[in-house]
């Protein structure tokens, strides 16, 4: 194919039309085709954004990855069409030379070349976005990367909701906690491989398309005991145990999981707001275990105790130290009752309502 590309798509069961274009602008030829088919009007759209980053591992800064693209789409929702996409080149400023790993990527010398720097990105990219407080990326490390060059620039955050792990809930769904590449996963899902891997707005395009073999319950139903194990990297610096918080009395035990003040925690190191998405109950005891990810310094655990008084329930929750004691009770927990909050049942109806325009 000298001098055309063939791209097929995939719509829930079907393969799609098969578009042929140019070898010089495939991307553009292809979603300049897509907005033209669905009509999308970009002042008032609404979706879910997935992100992917591609960044350098220098020595001038220790433990700085300074982020040299940022490429993301725009889609309708997961398993649904693409409606825009983003691209920029970040020049380093940082880490001058680039790593091995990232020297033979070549598309990556498009940084040094035309780049600009991170803030101007960052600010291109949050324009792009605007609105939009849905996220998704394949894996844990490119919103990582992201907080940590925001917080270098001491940038304004992004306003997020909810951030999806495809990579995870790809393995979910293959009943799998392994964490599969991106590469892999579309060899299995047989994409054509019709851009280069490593490229942040390919990488992109690509996890877009595997998210029509990913379903909201691999999505949002957090894994059990052995997934936690794989998938979480528990944060290994030390804490001063951070203030109790406790509730006041409520009418049931629900009413006490659901209650803001015990689901709205904070990261002990930076003060990073988390939220609880489910509890895990303890072997029917008073006691229940919540993972929560901050993107700076890894997974802790939150615990609270219910307490009863003249038919009243009252709960006091904090983070723990993720020590072999507390690690152990709440593997035991993930095998037991699951109790998700009420707000998170109502953002999974939400999600499930634009899934099924697509199903």
């Amino acid at each position: 194919m000298s001098q055309s590309q063939i791209i097929f798509w995939r719509s829930d069961d079907a393969a799609l039309p098969i578009l042929t274009m140019p070898k010089t602008a495939p991307l553009k030829f292809l979603f300049n085709a897509f907005l033209a088919h669905h009509r999308y009007d970009k002042r008032g759209a609404s979706g879910v954004i997935i992100i992917d980053l591609e960044w350098n591992c220098g020595s001038d800064c220790a433990g700085f990855d300074e982020i040299l693209q940022i490429g993301a789409v725009r889609i309708s929702a997961f398993g649904g069409c693409i409606l825009d996409t983003f691209n920029v080149h970040v020049r380093p400023c940082v880490n001058t030379a680039l790593h091995p790993a990232a020297a033979i990527l070549p598309e990556l010398w498009h940084s040094f070349a035309d780049g600009v720097c991170f803030p101007v990105a960052f600010l291109k990219f949050r324009e792009w976005a605007r609105h939009e407080k849905d996220y998704a990326a394949w894996g844990e490390d490119d919103f990582r990367v992201l907080q940590q060059n925001v917080l270098f620039w001491n940038l304004p955050p992004l306003s997020i909701r909810a951030v999806f792990n495809l990579q995870r809930g790809f393995g979910q769904h293959l009943g799998t906690a392994a964490q599969i590449a991106l590469c892999k996963a579309v060899s299995y899902c047989k994409i054509p491989v019709s851009f280069t891997f490593h490229d942040a707005l390919n990488d992109a395009v690509y996890a877009a398309l595997l998210t029509s073999w990913i379903t909201l319950h691999d999505l949002v139903v957090p894994p059990r005991a052995a997934g936690f194990r794989h998938c979480w990297r528990w944060s290994s610096t030390p804490f001063l145990p951070p203030t109790k918080k406790r509730s006041k009395y409520l009418s049931s035990t629900q009413a006490v999981l659901n209650f803001p003040r015990m689901r709205q925690q904070n990261c002990p190191i930076c003060g990073q707001k988390l939220w609880v998405q489910s509890w895990f109950q303890w072997q029917d005891s008073e006691n229940y275990y919540a993972p929560l990810l901050c993107t700076e310094h890894a997974g802790f655990l939150c615990r609270l105790t219910l307490t009863a008084h003249n038919g009243l329930y009252r709960g006091c929750s904090a983070m723990v130290c993720a020590d072999r004691r507390e690690l152990l009770r709440f593997h035991t927990a993930c095998a037991g009752n699951l109790l998700v909050c009420q707000n998170y049942k109502k953002f999974c109806a939400r999600i499930e309502e634009r899934l099924q325009c697509f199903l």
